[in-house]
């Protein structure tokens, strides 16, 4: 049908007659009964198509299209997932939300009560200096594995370790406090975290689902999860909840955090407030190496659908 309609298109340049393509979402209609859940409105539907045929766009998206369309020019693989999976990792979806807006709530929290900004947490570090090395490496691991809890700028703690204490301590010190935090959040959950998803998610085969959606997808996110705030925490404990292996939690967890440790710890130990340039470069790299690694994903995704 898209090829037919951009057939029209061309075949029609020059005329008075215009080719709009519309694409819309589940519909709450006679002929969708029965089927899904968080079906759109007819009347929602009807104003945005009549909406875009006044604007000059070619196609029109309908409610939760735009987004699809988004994902599908970054990565069209996972938007071949989420369309072939919607109804499967809705209940994923929705306990994953849940998760992020509580770790969310302890960021906003920080930042309204003034605690653990990074100000504070570079005032405290530079302190602990004048007093002490270990004193400074027990304070990262403290701060890192309180994120678990109240979300704290992990990079830049990350980074001021390699700066106050060097390389490669500076190194295990934020390992450690990554760890302990991540590791915390799989235990917890691990022995908590099924009757959490009991209350969130009532049907079993929903909640067979989360676990299946998630052992799935779960270790791409765990691997990646340094590339977006909060993610890190949610994905521990999502792994702990659906009983993922501890060997294979430890595996992508590595994966994920040894480069990112490496990589902002090094380039704090030779950086200076003379010469910032290696910590403009490590942040650069780090977004390069998770790009690169969400790239491999994607062609993988891609074979995988084909």
């Amino acid at each position: 049908m898209n090829i037919f309609s951009q057939s029209l298109v061309y075949q029609l340049e020059g005329s008075n007659v215009g080719v709009k393509q519309v694409f819309l979402p589940l519909v709450d209609t006679s002929m969708t009964k029965g089927r899904g859940s968080n079906k759109l409105a007819p009347q929602e539907a009807a104003t945005e198509i009549i909406e875009g045929l006044l604007s000059p766009r070619a196609n029109i998206d309908v409610g939760k299209v735009k987004a699809l369309r988004l994902i599908q020019r970054i990565a069209p693989s996972v938007a071949t997932r989420i369309m072939k999976a919607a109804g499967r990792m809705k209940p994923l979806i929705k306990v994953m939300l849940i998760l992020g807006c509580l770790f969310a709530l302890t960021f906003v929290a920080g930042r309204l009560l003034g605690i653990l900004t990074v100000e504070n947490v570079q005032n405290w570090l530079e302190w602990a200096a004048r007093v002490d090395p270990l004193v400074v490496a027990g304070i990262i691991v403290v701060l890192l594995f309180a994120d678990l809890f109240v979300a704290v700028p992990t990079l830049t703690i990350t980074i001021l370790a390699g700066f106050l204490l060097g390389f490669p301590m500076g190194a295990a010190a934020a390992f450690i406090g990554m760890s302990l935090a991540a590791f915390s959040g799989y235990g917890i959950s691990r022995i908590w975290g099924q009757r959490g998803i009991a209350f969130l998610v009532k049907d079993a085969d929903d909640r067979a689902a989360l676990t299946n959606s998630f052992q799935s997808g779960g270790p791409f996110m765990i691997m990646l999860s340094r590339a977006v705030p909060i993610v890190t925490e949610v994905s521990a404990c999502m792994a702990g909840a659906t009983r993922m292996p501890l060997a294979h939690y430890c595996t992508f967890f590595a994966v994920g955090t040894v480069p990112y440790v490496l990589i902002a710890t090094y380039a704090g130990s030779i950086s200076s407030l003379d010469d910032p340039a290696p910590t403009i470069i490590a942040v650069l790299g780090l977004n390069a190496v998770l790009w690169t690694s969400w790239v491999v994903f994607n062609r993988r995704g891609k074979e995988q659908s084909a």
